[in-house]
């Protein structure tokens, strides 16, 4: 495992493990948007998917606690997957989020701009992800 950065905040990086799969499972991590839950808990998720023979990037992005209010939060998970994306060039991407990773993965493929690159060899899936509020 490597990790890149992807901006100047210590919370702009993404963890790599690639092992040249042809698949690319890119995790968003949940907790309810704040800073006292990171990345690590995917961890072993990021292992076994790994294990699996998947590569896998993790994405890091600022939350609410330590300068991740809105829109910097969203700001930051769209910029981490766009570099996941840049380091993995022509794999098919596999955007999943956990929880509130969940509700940012599918605001992040949403994202108008990112269908040129990331479609049609991307796919989106949500973990338990907050999608509506009603």
């Amino acid at each position: 495992m490597r990790t890149v950065s992807y901006g100047d905040h210590a919370d702009q990086v993404v963890d790599v493990w690639d092992n040249d799969a042809d698949t690319v499972a890119v995790l968003v991590h949940g907790g309810y948007w704040r800073a006292v839950y990171d990345r690590s808990y995917l961890v072993p998720f990021a292992e076994y998917l790994v294990a699996q023979g998947l590569s896998v990037a993790s994405v890091e992005y600022r939350r609410v606690g330590n300068g991740g209010e809105w829109p910097v939060i969203i700001q930051d998970v769209t910029a981490g997957v766009d570099k996941a994306v840049e380091l993995f060039p022509g794999k098919r991407i596999v955007l999943v989020g956990h929880s509130a990773g969940g509700h940012l993965s599918l605001l992040a493929a949403g994202r108008r701009r990112a269908w040129p690159r990331w479609w049609p060899s991307a796919a989106c899936a949500t973990w338990r992800g907050r999608t509506s509020w009603g």
